[in-house]
């Protein structure tokens, strides 16, 4: 979009990932000029991009969609997993505070343990069970102390354009697959599209802060699983519960990692849609 538009140009760093793709696309079909980058032109670990690219767009909002969310290589990648999720948010937060500016980043439901019986709400107590949240709530502080910084908290991310759980799932029923699913773990599933469009409410709603986003109802793995089956007509005895010690991984996943989202909900004056819809729409795409 051209500049005419009369609203503000918008970084979008991470644009070719799930997230950004949405974002990216979402900020253009509302008239949003954007600039949206990517690997190689733009590391947000490299703070000579991140000037470059600020001095030579000069935008008036930073949405970053950039992150390592590969949750098991993270245990084994430390120093990528830091310099991705802990030092690129912190050197955008210093762009964005020399230039007045809003910065809006992302951040996830692992920054808990797991153990809360009810939802997370944001001013609970923080405690990783696995490396990939530990680097992500470091990346959280920096974004947090600038003035106009926003962290938004979200959970099983779903949409076009990557790998993802209902993508992994529906493949495998496609292909007359039985899957094995784990039902002790319960969170939020959330689209990238809802998220995104979250994520716009909040800039133009020029209330920053530390947000839950995510999409009800709560479910299980498991329960997720069946209703893609149940959206693509397969027979729910092809998706079969199991238990996360059946199926142990390099990185622990919590528990409980459902949030909630009042907060939210306060501010944009709307209730968070909830992800069944999303889900139907995504399954009649291209995956």
């Amino acid at each position: 979009m051209g500049s005419g538009s009369g609203k503000p140009r918008v970084l979008v760093p991470g644009a070719r990932g799930m997230l950004g793709r949405a974002m990216a696309a979402l900020l253009e079909e509302r008239g949003f000029p954007v600039t949206a980058v990517d690997l190689p032109e733009f590391d947000i670990t490299r703070p000579s991009d991140i000037r470059l690219w600020m001095a030579q767009d000069r935008p008036l909002a930073i949405i970053n969609c950039a992150a390592m969310t590969a949750v098991d290589a993270a245990e084994t990648e430390q120093e990528l997993a830091l310099a991705v999720n802990r030092e690129g948010p912190a050197h955008l937060a210093r762009a964005a505070a020399s230039a007045g500016i809003p910065l809006l980043h992302v951040s996830t439901d692992y920054v808990f343990n797991g153990t809360k019986p009810g939802p997370w709400v944001e001013d609970d107590p923080v405690d990783p069970i696995n490396f990939y949240g530990s680097s992500k709530l470091e990346g959280e502080r920096p974004v947090l102390d600038h003035e106009y910084g926003t962290v938004v908290r979200t959970s099983w991310l779903f949409g076009p354009g990557g790998p993802n759980f209902v993508r992994t799932i529906a493949t495998k029923l496609k292909g007359g697959e039985t899957v094995e699913v784990v039902d002790d773990q319960r969170g939020c599933p959330t689209s990238t599209r809802a998220l995104a469009q979250a994520l716009l409410t909040l800039l133009e709603s020029g209330k920053p802060g530390l947000y839950h986003f995510c999409q009800p109802p709560a479910v299980t793995w498991c329960e997720f699983a069946r209703a893609i089956a149940d959206s693509l007509g397969v027979p729910a005895q092809r998706v079969r519960p199991t238990t996360s010690d059946r199926w142990p991984r390099p990185a622990r996943r919590p528990a409980n990692s459902v949030m909630a989202t009042a907060k939210y909900e306060r501010m944009a004056g709307t209730p968070v849609p909830s992800w069944e819809f999303e889900l139907m729409n995504y399954l009649a795409g291209d995956l």
